[in-house]
């Protein structure tokens, strides 16, 4: 099972990508050939807000073969902003056993809220096997700074980036006692506290990436 409704792919290697979206597919009991309980948005299907609005009508089907149903996006960044918009209520409210897969080689033509609504996996802190994704932080300087340009200073999409990864690594950490795990919360709750005690929220983000 997987620990967070939607998964945002991050990275510029695509064979890296679609090993992980295989695994994460994997881990629900899916697979990404002739799947009828998953539907792809790609350069096949177009980008535009009508195939985007497809995606509630195929949510609220039952499963065919499988436990759940599954949305895979590729490329997100290619989705016009008037469809990343209309994706935000469905990730808002998936539904149960209703799962969210993008992949993304620019966050920066993302929406923070998409971003904000999403576990973060960044490929270049995967080895090539991508035996088991879990959620992690960008590890070079440069990825930060554009995970933390592309959230901008709108506090509200800051909050909510900040409290989706508390919840899921409050939900890891059940999993696996992890002291990585529990640093990283320690620092989310801190980066909070800091919003809360009006510390400007830009800066909140920038310490809880940074001192990662």
């Amino acid at each position: 099972m997987l620990d967070f409704p939607s998964t945002l792919v991050i990275g510029k290697n695509p064979k890296l990508s679609l090993d992980c979206v295989k695994t994460l597919l994997d881990r629900i009991d899916h697979q990404l050939d002739s799947n009828p309980d998953l539907l792809v948005i790609d350069q096949n299907s177009g980008w535009s807000i009508t195939t985007v609005r497809t995606i509630g009508a195929f949510l609220c089907l039952k499963p065919y073969n499988h436990s759940s149903r599954v949305v895979l996006i590729r490329s997100i960044e290619n989705l016009e902003t008037a469809a990343q918009n209309a994706l935000l209520k469905n990730l808002e409210e998936p539904g149960s056993l209703r799962f969210f897969i993008l992949t993304t080689t620019n966050p920066k033509l993302v929406l923070p809220t998409i971003i904000s609504r999403c576990q973060l996996i960044f490929t270049s802190n995967l080895d090539s096997s991508v035996s088991s994704p879990n959620w992690t932080l960008p590890k070079n300087i440069k990825e930060i700074l554009n995970l933390s340009d592309n959230v901008g200073t709108d506090k509200s999409a800051i909050n909510s980036l900040l409290h989706g990864q508390l919840l899921t690594n409050q939900q890891l950490l059940l999993d696996s006692a992890d002291p990585k795990i529990a640093k990283n919360l320690n620092l989310l709750i801190k980066s909070i506290d800091l919003i809360n005690h009006h510390v400007d929220p830009k800066l909140a983000l920038d310490y809880y990436l940074l001192s990662n």
